[in-house]
């Protein structure tokens, strides 16, 4: 019986690991997915910002 116990947990061990692998993987491809996009706003707004700024220094030049 007792034998019986341990290999019913042990066969359901790699089941567990294999579910948390699988949900682990699919939190951290989420997880980098929303960094790129964050990434790239952020460079986004950053070449706008730059694009202001030297359409500012073109206008002073000119005025």
């Amino acid at each position: 019986m007792i034998i019986y116990i341990a290999t019913l947990s042990f066969l359901k061990l790699p089941l567990i690991l294999l579910e948390v692998l699988f949900l682990s993987s699919f939190f951290l491809e989420k997880n980098e997915a929303k960094k790129s996009s964050l990434f790239s706003n952020r460079f986004a707004f950053k070449g706008v910002h730059s694009d202001k700024n030297t359409l500012r220094v073109i206008d002073k030049k000119y005025q």
